[in-house]
């Protein structure tokens, strides 16, 4: 028998194989083996709720960071050149 461990939202935090763990944790929930393959492929979108599995709520994606202003744009050219400038002095002069 296969079992899973939950925290108190639902989500998975380990599973047990009997035949693999001798002990198996105190208040882990029996998984049939269609709910272990669907958990296992779930990849974490799924949550243990009213003695089932059930889709989790998918997070929100973060926000989108503010696009550079004209002086981080300007900085940036800045740096880039003096980039290029020092590899230019750097490299020597062919004969």
């Amino acid at each position: 028998m296969r079992y899973a461990t939950i925290d108190t939202h639902g989500a998975l935090t380990g599973f047990y194989d009997d035949v693999l763990h001798p002990v198996i944790p105190d208040g882990a929930v029996q998984l049939s083996d269609v709910q272990y393959e669907q958990w296992l492929l779930a990849q974490g979108a799924m949550r243990w709720t009213g003695g089932g599995l059930t889709a989790a709520p998918v997070p929100p994606p973060p926000p989108a960071p503010p696009p550079p202003t004209l002086a981080d744009l300007q900085a940036q050219m800045s740096a880039i050149s003096v980039q290029i400038t020092a590899m230019q002095a750097a490299t020597p002069a062919k004969p």
